[in-house]
């Protein structure tokens, strides 16, 4: 015999798990939608040179990162000895 249970009470709570899901993720959604609308609306001269000058502050910090390993990876250690790469 099959161990497979046969009980259509089993699919329609399934079906019915899987749409409140999707129900909640619209709902989650529409929240959020509804949230950055709001904040566009209260904050409309002062939200976009917020935005600019963080990135331009995560420009610059990736900036001088790369710089950094830029300049750490320019030494060459071989065989302990330090070598100055082109």
């Amino acid at each position: 015999m099959s161990s497979v249970n046969k009980d259509p009470a089993i699919g329609r709570r399934q079906r019915r798990r899987r749409g409140q899901a999707i129900s909640e993720y619209a709902m989650l959604l529409a929240f959020l939608a509804i949230l950055i609308a709001l904040v566009f609306a209260f904050a409309p001269g002062k939200l976009a040179p917020a935005i600019s000058s963080a990135f331009s502050k995560i420009s610059h910090e990736l900036n001088d990162m790369a710089n950094a390993a830029d300049s750490a990876s320019s030494y060459i250690n071989i065989l302990g000895v330090d070598i100055i790469a082109p």
